[in-house]
């Protein structure tokens, strides 16, 4: 048996205290089958991802999915499955290994990660705006944005606010993600237990980090669609370019804005943010607001009725 998912591998071949979820479908698995009989096959030979990815029925009727793959119709199987996963699988240290830590003496190296400089007191900002032009103010000092200077020093190209976006949101990953832009630049591995390792991140254009996932197989979708831009929702300049994304969008509710800004960014905790913004708005709690009833008042006293027949009309 094959499956291309490492994983799932490393949870079957482990001796670790796995989460509960995960501990009962290993369990489950384990009942039927043994660890030695599960293989690794790369993503590109697993004729399940043809059934369960977009494909035209051209490319379908080709592809390994009625066929299988091609390494199982040869009397030997040319395609040996990987065996490394299982050798990286973390085991349980054993007594005589628990001794040897404790006896044998044992340094530690405290590691200073140096924190970027900051460049703007965000906290002195009110307006995304704003920042985005002095942004733009700013960089005119560079020669190779030269071009951009007016004798009236107004911004008249649009370009110029689009590039200091860019420069803004690299400012951004900078102060909220140092460590994991330093490896990523060296073309290393970042640590599993990151954040933003969940978004498979790369360096993109404008070198931003930008997300990885299923939808880079659409052809027809923009690229910011396919790897939007990764943010973190506490940082205080994500915080007012959300606030600007309620404003521009009158108001609208959580969900709405949360799928509006998601076809450009993946931004760490997006709907706590979106619903304190929400929270906070003066105009969405006046309008979701419930209306005061007047009351009734009701008399314990019969009202008089006086009947008056037609002739004392």
């Amino acid at each position: 048996m094959w499956t291309d998912s490492t994983t799932v591998l490393q949870w079957l071949g482990s001796l670790d205290k796995q989460p509960i979820f995960v501990a009962n479908r290993v369990s489950e698995i384990l009942e039927s089958t043994t660890v030695d009989q599960w293989f690794h096959v790369p993503t590109a030979d697993n004729p399940a991802d043809a059934g369960t990815r977009g494909m035209s029925a051209e490319n379908l009727r080709t592809s390994s999915w009625l066929t299988g793959p091609s390494f199982l119709l040869t009397s030997h199987f040319p395609f040996q499955p990987s065996t490394s996963i299982r050798d990286s699988l973390q085991t349980k240290p054993s007594l005589h290994d628990s001794q040897k830590d404790v006896t044998e003496p044992q340094m530690a190296f405290a590691v200073n990660i140096m924190q970027p400089e900051k460049i703007f007191d965000f906290d002195r900002y009110s307006s995304f705006n704003k920042l985005v032009r002095i942004t733009a103010y700013l960089l005119r000092i560079l020669p190779k944005h030269a071009s951009y200077r007016t004798p009236d020093r107004n911004i008249c190209d649009p370009d110029e606010l689009r590039v200091a976006e860019a420069k803004l949101q690299f400012l951004m990953q900078l102060e909220s993600f140092p460590v994991e832009q330093k490896l990523l630049f060296d073309g290393k591995q970042i640590n599993k237990k990151s954040r933003i390792a969940p978004f498979s991140p790369f360096i993109g254009p404008n070198a931003l980090i930008r997300s990885t996932g299923r939808l880079k197989r659409l052809v027809e979708a923009d690229y910011d669609l396919k790897h939007p831009i990764i943010l973190d929702s506490r940082h205080p300049a994500v915080k007012l370019f959300l606030l600007k994304a309620h404003l521009e969008n009158h108001h609208e509710g959580v969900e709405f804005l949360r799928a509006f800004i998601q076809r450009c960014f993946a931004i760490i905790r997006l709907r706590p943010a979106l619903r304190s913004i929400k929270h906070n708005c003066i105009l969405c709690r006046k309008r979701s607001a419930d209306t005061v009833k007047p009351m009734i008042y009701q008399s314990s006293v019969c009202p008089l009725v006086i009947h008056l027949s037609p002739t004392q009309g």
